[in-house]
């Protein structure tokens, strides 16, 4: 009997034990629920958040396989090239380039994959047909173990900075070919006085060329002094800054070129104003007139002598 009571009481005890066991494990669970809604609530917050980032990022974002096809682009991915996101979803990248740049995007892809980064520019091919070239900055996304995943792009349009940029090629060439075809000499320089442009006659009469000119003070390279009295002759930046329009430089200059040489020169210089209409810079043109010099001082001497 005794042996039974005890036997009663351990199996009570032990049943009160694995009830409460029981009651802690179910306030367990109560709390890893309440844990799991709050990480699925902050998780579908930070989800939201992410998408709307994402769709109203101001650049265009978009994700590649290891194959180049299309994981996912934002809104503003299609908004420059003009597609829904169904016509883009699985497809291969190469197939929205223009046929030149196909065979680049070939080769780069792999040593985007090895390096892990890239900036590159590619011309793609806008719904309408239209050109675009588009500056690609991208990262490599790793998985846990390190193994590729994905990629990260962020894509930006420059096909008008593109069209600057050719244009104003177009203009500097154009300018070297006026510059080199002109029979006068004509160098530039920027604000501080240091040489940015030299054409060949200007480099022929003072003695450099532009490569080592380049970056000079103006006073180095283009040396003037007054015929009569060997006196230097103004800085012309100077005379040019505080007078704001074209000005002569001296009557009667001798331009002393770098091995010694020396040119009787006529000489005029004017400002270069930016679209703000702030001077930038000065332009200097001038012509070899040596041969015309010695022509009136000798007639001026004749004359002199016949008025004797």
């Amino acid at each position: 009997m005794n042996n039974l009571l005890k036997t009663k009481e351990q199996l009570l005890k032990e049943l009160e034990e694995l009830q409460q066991a029981f009651s802690s494990l179910k306030v367990s669970v109560e709390t890893d629920k309440i844990e799991q809604r709050k990480t699925e609530e902050a998780l579908r917050a930070s989800e939201e958040q992410f998408q709307l980032l994402f769709n109203k990022a101001p650049l265009g974002y978009q994700s590649l396989d290891f194959d180049g096809l299309f994981i996912d682009v934002n809104q503003k991915w299609l908004d420059i090239l003009g597609y829904k996101h169904e016509d883009v979803i699985g497809k291969w990248f190469g197939d929205f380039l223009s046929p030149a740049y196909q065979d680049g995007f070939r080769k780069r892809f792999p040593i985007f994959k090895a390096q892990g980064h890239i900036h590159s520019e590619f011309e793609m091919v806008h719904k309408s047909g239209q050109l675009l070239f588009i500056a690609f900055d991208g990262k490599i996304g790793y998985d846990l173990d390190g193994n590729f995943k994905q990629t990260h792009c962020i894509l930006q349009d420059i096909s008008e900075r593109k069209l600057a940029e050719e244009k104003l090629l177009k203009s500097e060439e154009n300018l070297s070919i006026t510059l080199n075809s002109i029979g006068d000499g004509v160098l530039s320089t920027d604000i501080h006085g240091l040489i940015v442009r030299m054409n060949p006659v200007a480099e022929k009469l003072c003695g450099w060329d532009l490569a080592e000119a380049t970056g000079k003070p103006l006073t180095e390279v283009f040396h003037i002094v007054s015929s009569e009295t060997r006196a230097e002759v103004a800085d012309p930046i100077r005379k040019v800054l505080e007078n704001g329009e074209v000005v002569g430089l001296a009557n009667h200059t001798v331009l002393i070129s770098k091995d010694g040489s020396e040119y009787q020169i006529a000489d005029s210089a004017a400002p270069i104003k930016n679209k703000e209409g702030e001077i930038s810079g000065v332009v200097l043109v001038f012509s070899d007139v040596t041969e015309k010099y010695a022509a009136q001082k000798h007639i001026e001497e004749s004359e002199e002598k016949f008025d004797s």
